[in-house]
């Protein structure tokens, strides 16, 4: 009965150790590589989130959401670094995205904008579909009609779009960065539109561009719907 004893009470020491060293599955390991890519996507950092999501994708490439955010994610990385290079990467994920999830206003709007940097045309019908499912547009999809109009010259109805996108932004986002490198094209634009030429040498130095007076100057200059634009 000794010997009995001895056993059983090895066994249960055992039993937490052998518990612990239990390896994880490809699906919990894709699972913790996608929430530390939330988390590295939520603080800024596009670079290890990317890594993160990708670790996920390979260990299980249908895990709910994942094409999405990767997506944004590039789109991301482009809009505070103009990484431009990532643009076929962030196109193929969140085409993949809104063929996962069709009706996905977010989806629809992340693929219209990165259409939009690449001047494919398509992304207009993207945008007609997310505003035809929500009455707000999210910010990706008003950056993607002020990029249309800022290439159509229409530069009101792009200023107008991207207040829209800038005010639905956080504030320290990559896409807010995107849209002041955009508003000042915009409102180069309307300085040549409206002033004479003047030498380069008689010209003050630039001060530094914040888009929020700007914005508030030319609001009520930009009138007409957002979608399709005014002339």
């Amino acid at each position: 009965m000794g010997r009995i004893a001895l056993a059983l009470a090895l066994a249960y020491l055992a039993a937490p150790t052998a518990a612990a060293e239990r390896k994880p599955t490809s699906a919990e390991q894709a699972s913790a590589y996608f929430k530390q890519g939330m988390a590295a996507k939520m603080r800024g950092d596009t670079t290890a989130a990317l890594e993160n999501f990708t670790k996920a994708m390979e260990l299980n490439d249908s895990i709910p959401g994942a094409q999405l955010a990767r997506g944004l994610t590039f789109l991301d990385s482009i809009m505070s670094s103009a990484r431009f290079e990532l643009t076929t990467n962030a196109e193929r994920d969140l085409l993949n995205a809104v063929e996962d999830a069709p009706r996905n206003p977010l989806a629809l709007s992340g693929r219209a904008l990165i259409r939009a940097i690449n001047g494919d045309r398509r992304g207009e019908a993207d945008v007609a579909k997310a505003a035809g499912l929500r009455d707000q547009l999210p910010a990706y999809g008003y950056a993607a009609i002020g990029r249309y109009r800022l290439d159509d010259k229409q530069w009101k109805a792009a200023v107008q779009a991207y207040k829209k996108a800038y005010e639905a932004s956080p504030r320290d986002s990559p896409l807010r960065e995107f849209i002041r490198r955009e508003l000042i094209v915009a409102r180069d634009r309307i300085r040549i539109k409206r002033e004479p030429v003047v030498e380069a040498a008689a010209k003050p130095a630039e001060p530094v561009f914040e888009p929020e007076p700007f914005l508030e100057q030319l609001a009520s200059q930009a009138g007409g719907r957002f979608y399709p634009a005014a002339n």
